[in-house]
């Protein structure tokens, strides 16, 4: 017998009349600690709690539980049921739309910031996509990549997430590479989803979907209905391929503008190049400079601190 939906939904006490009234919320029949009201809609169960620590949370149950949270909170997606895990589908699901697939760059460089975009895709826009024959941005040339990126731009909802060298630095020691990208997912999809009508969420995979939900489990808002993962997402899901060529996009950008500021040409990737260009680097501009150009604990830096000594 399949379990009964619930989900849950932390108040405000600001918002606690509006949702008393909505729902009829009364004293509970059955006293219980820390239960304040609670309601009944055709099939579904409402509660009123109020923690120890003062905090709000209102439950709902029942196979109407889905329903209820809508009317409810008709500018929200879902929260994760209690009751259910995301898991990863063996087969991949379909491409539906509208869409909005996210994916990110600069992971593998030293240089530069780490970037996300989100990109929103209604079936009808296929045809302009195709004609840009847009890829998996790491199969496309930067100088490719250069040419249709303002038209991309100008052409696709689109939300970017660029989380400078400086403050990847300052938070590395508490977040990890995957939480970092994980909030940033989030965050376009979020913003997207606020922008256009309910959509299907697709993300080029970077780590289990059980561990990226629990990356943004103490955020405020989270996507969790009709979210997608795959590995090499920009192959199954058009959206994600358009994000992958816009991230790329605005990281050469990016890079573009630290060539010009510090008048000099940084290497892309990890490499060797890369080591010889930080002693330069450092010679020039001094080794505090780094912060704000570069992500400190690539193994680059140490590689560069054995060879001093």
């Amino acid at each position: 017998m399949k379990k009964p939906t619930v989900l849950v939904r932390k108040m405000k006490e600001e918002e606690l009349p509006l949702q008393i009234a909505l729902h009829l919320l009364e004293k509970p029949k059955t006293p219980q600690p820390s239960l304040l009201l609670e309601g009944e809609e055709e099939g579904c169960t409402l509660r009123l709690y109020q923690k120890k620590d003062g905090t709000y949370t209102l439950v709902f149950q029942g196979k109407r539980a889905e329903e209820e949270y809508h009317r409810s909170f008709p500018n929200e997606s879902l929260p994760l049921p209690k009751n259910k895990k995301p898991t990863l589908d063996a087969s991949l699901p379909p491409s539906l739309f509208p869409q909005i697939g996210s994916d990110e760059v600069g992971t593998g460089d030293v240089f530069g910031p780490l970037i996300v975009v989100g990109a929103y895709l209604k079936k009808e826009d296929l045809p302009t996509l195709h004609s840009f024959a847009i890829r998996d941005s790491k199969k496309v040339s930067d100088e490719e990549i250069r040419q249709m990126f303002p038209l991309l731009k100008k052409e696709f909802p689109h939300k970017v997430a660029i989380l400078s060298p400086l403050r990847y630095n300052e938070i590395r020691d508490r977040y990890n590479m995957n939480a970092m990208k994980a909030v940033l997912h989030n965050y376009v999809h979020l913003h997207l989803q606020k922008a256009f009508s309910p959509s299907y969420h697709y993300i080029d995979q970077f780590c289990s979907p059980d561990k990226y939900f629990s990356y943004l489990s103490k955020g405020k808002e989270q996507i969790f209905s009709n979210v997608f993962f795959a590995v090499k997402g920009e192959s199954h899901y058009p959206s994600v391929a358009l994000a992958s060529c816009l991230a790329r996009g605005y990281f050469l950008e990016e890079i573009q503008k630290m060539n010009e500021k510090y008048d000099v040409k940084f290497p892309l990737g990890a490499s060797s190049v890369v080591d010889e260009f930080i002693e330069e680097f450092a010679k020039k501009y001094g080794e505090e400079e780094f912060k704000q150009v570069a992500k400190c604990n690539f193994k680059n830096f140490s590689r560069e601190e054995a060879i001093k000594h």
